[in-house]
Formats: structure tokens, sequence, C-alpha cells
């Protein structure tokens, strides 16, 4: 085995945790991954992995052994993608970190057509709604909105995103619509909290550049993106949400647009990178096509 494709055993060994787990995604036999990595070790000198019945974890030195051998990958990956004619050359496996919702919105009732341009590039696609460690995680790329706290990676914006206050036909039916922030009080917020012990039962708002916040009742505390959209759909209250990502239900009729003049300050998405990873061909490709996806009015 040659040393890139010793490399690539390594960093996927040191990636998974797992021999087993990179003889599945590398379709090797786990025999053969397991001597690929001894025999790194040997020939560097130094032990890369402490391995137990039960668990796998990086040395000291096989964490800066990792950081470099990712580096030389990707330089690999680049100066190979460079001469490629063609972008169904392009190959190997991305690991994506998105939304719950962005992803079920977004990103999964396209993909395919991403799947069909590029039939060789594999997707570990992730989705939760916490911020997660870019650099402990391994993932090539982390869509995100929101502000950050501060650390090793870049961040670039993807789109815009604009808010709107929604309530289901359900609910107006139900309920009637609030015509004024002073009829708030008469309705149900549906809220939505990282922390279900910290709900947020605010109607948060923008006017000439300033945010306030209007306490309403609230019927129901979630925390997951797909569950605040399914229960406003619900017809359980009042939702802030992105326009975007609700349109085709705007556009059938499940969801009506209300206090247009009151809605919460506009957004963004970012996507977020190490900062000192080259990010490869492959994952290029993938930020290419979405933001040619996204840009499509809906």
């Amino acid at each position: 085995m040659d040393k890139m494709q010793t490399y690539r055993v390594f960093s996927t060994v040191a990636e998974q945790l797992s021999f087993t787990k990179a003889a599945e995604l590398l379709n090797l036999p786990r025999a053969t991954v397991s001597t690929t990595v001894r025999s790194l070790e040997t020939r560097l000198g130094v032990q890369l992995l402490n391995r137990t019945t039960r668990s796998v974890s990086l040395t000291i030195e096989g964490e800066l052994f990792l950081e470099q051998c990712l580096k030389v990958l990707n330089d690999v990956d680049e100066l190979e993608g460079i001469f490629r004619r063609s972008g169904q050359l392009l190959s190997g496996r991305i690991r994506i970190d998105m939304p719950v919702n962005f992803a079920k919105e977004m990103v999964l009732p396209y993909l395919r057509e991403f799947r069909a341009q590029y039939p060789e590039i594999l997707i570990d696609l992730s989705s939760t709604d916490d911020f997660i460690d870019v650099a402990s995680e391994s993932v090539d790329l982390v869509i995100r909105s929101g502000a950050y706290a501060q650390g090793n990676f870049t961040v670039k914006k993807l789109m815009d995103v604009r808010m709107g206050n929604y309530v289901s036909t359900r609910y107006s039916e139900q309920f009637g619509i609030p015509s004024s922030l002073a009829e708030l009080r008469h309705h149900a917020l549906v809220s939505y909290a990282r922390r279900l012990s910290n709900p947020e039962v605010d109607f948060v708002y923008e006017q000439a550049g300033k945010v306030y916040k209007t306490r309403v009742m609230s019927s129901i505390n979630v925390n997951n993106t797909v569950t605040y959209t399914d229960a406003c759909l619900g017809g359980l209250g009042i939702a802030q949400l992105p326009t975007k990502a609700v349109q085709k239900y705007i556009n059938s009729g499940e969801l009506i647009e209300i206090l247009p003049d009151y809605r919460m300050p506009d957004g963004r998405i970012d996507l977020i990178y190490l900062r000192n990873k080259q990010l490869s061909g492959r994952v290029l490709a993938f930020i290419e096509w979405l933001e040619a996806t996204l840009s499509h009015p809906s």
C-alpha cells in the first residue's frame, strides 16, 4: 500500500475512532486497516493510536500527525482537481453538518440533483440545531445561522434570511388573526428554545432599526427547528420563521403571514470551516451547487 493510501486509512480510523467503521467506509478488510496503521506506526517509530477492546483514541503524536496528514491529503485532492476536466470525476467523501429544518426544507428535496451531477461524491450529512465543534467532529463544512463564539474557523455568508410571522390556516379559523401588537395578548406563540428549561416566550420585532420584545403566552415550547415549524402548521400558535424555508406552505395556503410590519430582524446563514483547512474540490463543488440551488425562487 502506497503512502497516500496509508495516510487515508489512518485518517479515516482517526476520524471515526473505529477500525471497523473505517474498514466499512474504505471498503477494505478490517485486518488490512489494522495492519496498515501498525505498519505506519512502525515506520514512524511512534504510537499514533491507543487501543483497547472497547475504544480507540488518538495519542498526542497521533493528533499532531492527523493534522498534518489531513493537510497533505487535502493538498493532493486540490492538485488533482486542477487537472480534472469534468466535474463527474470528482470523488470521495464530504462531511457536512446543518440545522435540522434547513436540511429538511432547503437541501434534501434537491440533493438528488447534486448526486446526479457528482455520483462519485459520497455525503455524510449530520443534522443538529446545536453548534458543533468543527474540529472535534471532523466535518468539512458546517452550515449555521446566528452569532458564533470566537474560534479557529472561517465564516462565509451563504444567504440572507427574511423572517416572517406565520400562523396556519387551521389556527386562523379557530382563533382569528391579530391585526396589531395589542391583539397579541389574545393569541399564543410556539416558542423555540434550545433548552426547554429556559423557553423564549417573547414576540420579537424590529422597528426603525431597534429590536423590541413583547411578552406573549406560549402554547408549546420546542427545541427542534422541524418541530417548531410543524407545531405552527398544526395550529398551535404563531411562529417566527424564515420565509424561504416555509415558502411551499405559504404557496399552498397552509401558512398565512401576519403582522408584516412587525417582523424579526432579517438574518443570514453562513458556511463555517476550519481556518487552516483548504477546502477540497468536492466540498467546493457542493458549495457551488448549494449557492445555485438557494438562489432559485421557491
